[in-house]
């Protein structure tokens, strides 16, 4: 979701959109957002104890602060630089890890993204030197801070188990803190593969 929104974006010139300036009355963008259902597909997230297989999951209320694209396009490039603040999201996740099946409860908050986006200009066998627009899209910095506020692990925690090692043995700090890392690589590779491959 926050992704595809980053992805508009870079394609709009110098957009700035506070969701939540409500000074004009009620919102209907915020409430939109709030009341998704998001459908999450099966995938292999890779993670600080190792590779942990989604097997389905659906995420809701989420949030969305603030939106900015402003225009840093260079000669024949055209470059956006794209921000996301206030991002949020609860997910529920059915999930599995060397053969172990567990339920997996997620919420972030207060997330952002800033990244740039250019386009580079194409050229045509038939005119070499007539650059055309619109060609190859390129994402050369993304940075993301995803701020995971709890993480709920449900299953069989016998012993030796992934349930087991999060729940009892490794501290619920630790455990978040070592998610949220990966999540801030996931969420920049999943955009730069949205953007440079569906752009």
């Amino acid at each position: 979701l926050f992704a595809s929104f980053a992805t508009v974006l870079a394609k709009s010139s110098d957009v700035d959109i506070d969701i939540k300036d409500h000074s004009r009355g009620p919102g209907p963008l915020d409430g939109w957002i709030n009341g998704l259902k998001i459908k999450v597909p099966a995938m292999d997230m890779d993670t600080a104890v190792g590779v942990m297989n989604i097997h389905s999951g659906e995420c809701w209320n989420a949030t969305l602060d603030k939106l900015f694209s402003n225009d840093v396009s260079d000669g024949l490039v055209l470059g956006y630089e794209v921000g996301i603040a206030g991002m949020g999201v609860e997910c529920n996740l059915t999930a599995s890890k060397d053969g172990e099946d567990f339920f997996f409860y997620l919420r972030i908050n207060d997330s952002s993204l800033n990244t740039t986006v250019e386009i580079t200009p194409t050229y045509s066998q038939e005119q070499p030197d007539l650059p055309l627009p619109l060609g190859t899209f390129i994402v050369p910095t993304c940075n993301s801070s995803i701020k995971i506020e709890n993480i709920i692990v449900t299953g069989n925690a016998t012993k030796g188990s992934f349930v087991e090692l999060v729940t009892v043995i490794v501290p619920m700090k630790d455990v978040i803190s070592g998610f949220g890392n990966h999540m801030n690589e996931l969420f920049c590779e999943t955009f730069k593969d949205l953007v440079e491959v569906n752009g």
